[in-house]
């Protein structure tokens, strides 16, 4: 698939979301194309080259309800359970409010092509991925 199947608009969404690591008072915010310090010392601390935001709510950004969206990401917690022991709750927020809030994972250890995987797995149109710059891509899957 070609990447024009996914709009401009919806990537802008993309670019301009909160990605927030936590949900604790440790919490932090990423933001694409930011180098985040709070990403490099959890990458450091856990001794992981990478880390992936990912989701398992709106299969390509077509809303569902909060059954199917809870019973999706609990599908996609179990499965990253078994590619890493860093998982941490997170939640993805639309800085102006248009979008709700939705609940994403983020997993230490993952490379790019797992990550990719597992996101085309969960029909994403796309995830979040860092490396060891601490500055989180975002990754297109269509």
């Amino acid at each position: 698939m070609k990447h024009a199947d996914i709009s401009t608009d919806l990537i802008a969404n993309y670019l301009a979301t909160n990605y927030q690591v936590g949900t604790g008072a440790e919490m932090f915010i990423l933001h694409i194309n930011q180098y985040s310090d709070s990403l490099s010392q959890l990458l450091t601390a856990d001794q992981e080259c990478y880390a992936t935001i990912i989701t398992a709510y709106n299969p390509f950004s077509k809303p569902q309800n909060n059954a199917r969206n809870l019973a999706a990401n609990t599908k996609l917690s179990q499965v990253l359970k078994s590619y890493s022991n860093s998982v941490i709750e997170s939640i993805n927020t639309d800085p102006p409010g248009i979008w709700p809030a939705e609940k994403s994972f983020c997993v230490l250890g993952l490379n790019l092509e797992i990550s990719k995987f597992l996101g085309r797995k969960f029909n994403q149109n796309a995830i979040v991925w860092a490396n060891t710059s601490a500055i989180p891509q975002l990754i297109l899957l269509r």
